[in-house]
């Protein structure tokens, strides 16, 4: 039952805007995770890559700690956000489109909605590697 407003109206079944935040399952056996958890792993990519140097009044400078190595952040930046890129279903390689990344994806649950979302169009993703390319 709707709950009515001033001025709009609250639809919680069936919403196209609340299963694409959310998730839902399409094509009876894929699930869609919701773009809450799509952005995690890019946030936290992109967080550890601008949280691991810090700025000070001399520059930018890398902590030093006493009986602790520091490790470069690279391979968690790069593991993130190929998980994201993996999750949005743009996994496209050198030689081509990875068609096996469409399952469970932003791009196959908006691709098997298509009479939802009729004006979207997909700009696949590259993945990352260590070097940031």
């Amino acid at each position: 039952m709707p709950v009515e407003g001033v001025n709009w109206t609250l639809v919680e079944a069936k919403n196209k805007w609340l299963q694409l935040r959310d998730g839902d399952i399409y094509s009876m056996k894929y699930k869609w995770v919701g773009l809450k958890r799509l952005l995690i792993p890019y946030v936290y990519s992109y967080w550890v890559g601008d949280a691991y140097d810090t700025n000070s009044g001399i520059g930018v400078v890398k902590a030093k700690a006493e009986n602790a190595t520091p490790i470069t952040p690279k391979r968690r930046i790069v593991r993130a956000y190929n998980a994201f890129v993996r999750m949005a279903g743009g996994d496209w390689v050198g030689w081509g489109w990875n068609r096996y990344s469409i399952a469970d994806s932003l791009y196959g649950f908006i691709n098997a909605n298509s009479d939802l979302y009729p004006t979207y169009v997909f700009t696949p993703l590259a993945r990352m590697n260590v070097l940031g390319i």
